[in-house]
């Protein structure tokens, strides 16, 4: 997958492009399904799927002390979006200017950048150029000038409600693993690299990798089921996100893994939330919750259904 981050320069002198256009944090269902319509259409056509998208998210610009933590890094959606058959990224740092711009000189750009574009897919609430001004409908306005089509695509839903990156956000933040999963198609994750930590876990029998996580958003603390694909392969374990966690550290317990992960970038996917967390008097009521905890991630981890 090419990626482009300027807004001045010709994506590619092949054609016809088909653009998904969406800030597309989480790359939950209702994404994919809009991607997923412009990697078909650009087949049909003999063309390239390419999606513009923004970094950092317009609301870190537009109104910073409102904007919610992130579902997933930059970093981790160019490396999802690379999975779902994209052939390129056009992305726009996204500024007070670019934010200033009217919608009509937005569109002029982005045709100056791609002139061989044909259509452009968007969720049927985006909305671009100064003040939001500019809508689907005048997007379709814009796109008969410029002799591009527009496509508007309706979202997916979920429980009789619009799937969004809101709602998956409140899922992950109760502890609603299962909706979060149901809504994203794939467990929640977090990605970090392992770093060094107090070695309380090895003292009591349960030696933890120590994850800093590099995503905004951090599940609530407690103790989850969760895994890890590493080298190909997918290792269980129990999770835990302590009351006090210091630089976002998530530990992870392997039930069948002794890898010497120190400095590795992992991945934690999160299935299912147990308990809370919480002080225990003895280090010996400790070791027997902790045992409890173990024993309740296996049965849920074992006995997944299909």
């Amino acid at each position: 997958m090419k990626i482009i981050d300027r807004f001045d320069g010709v994506v590619t002198k092949e054609g016809p492009i088909i653009l998904a256009v969406g800030c597309f944090d989480g790359i939950h269902k209702g994404h994919q399904k809009l991607i997923r319509h412009s990697v078909n259409q650009a087949q049909n056509e003999g063309g390239q799927a390419w999606v513009l998208t923004f970094d950092p998210h317009p609301a870190k610009i537009l109104t910073p002390k409102q904007v919610p933590p992130l579902l997933m890094s930059i970093e981790y959606k160019l490396k999802q979006l690379d999975t779902l058959g994209i052939h390129g990224c056009l992305i726009i740092p996204f500024n007070r200017q670019i934010a200033k711009l009217e919608p009509e000189t937005f569109i002029e750009k982005l045709y100056k950048a791609i002139p061989r574009l044909k259509q452009v897919m968007v969720g049927p609430d985006w909305t671009f150029g100064h003040q939001a001004r500019g809508t689907p409908a005048r997007l379709k306005g814009l796109g008969e000038q410029h002799g591009f089509e527009v496509s508007i695509i309706e979202t997916e839903s979920w429980k009789g409600s619009p799937i969004s990156s809101t709602r998956i956000r409140q899922a992950v933040r109760k502890g609603l693993m299962a909706d979060a999963t149901a809504m994203l198609s794939g467990p929640f994750s977090i990605q970090g690299e392992v770093v060094e930590g107090q070695k309380r876990g090895r003292t009591l029998g349960f030696p933890t990798a120590n994850i800093e996580n590099q995503n905004e958003l951090q599940p609530s603390p407690g103790i989850y089921a969760a895994f890890s694909v590493i080298d190909g392969i997918r290792y269980n374990g129990a999770a835990y996100i302590p009351m006090d966690s210091p630089n976002n550290i998530v530990e992870i317990y392997f039930f069948d893994a002794s890898h010497d992960l120190y400095k590795q970038k992992i991945e934690i996917f999160f299935v299912e939330f147990i308990r809370k967390d919480q002080h225990f008097p003895t280090q010996e009521t400790l070791v027997e919750h902790i045992r409890k905890d173990v024993e309740s991630a296996k049965k849920i981890l074992y006995f997944e259904p299909e």
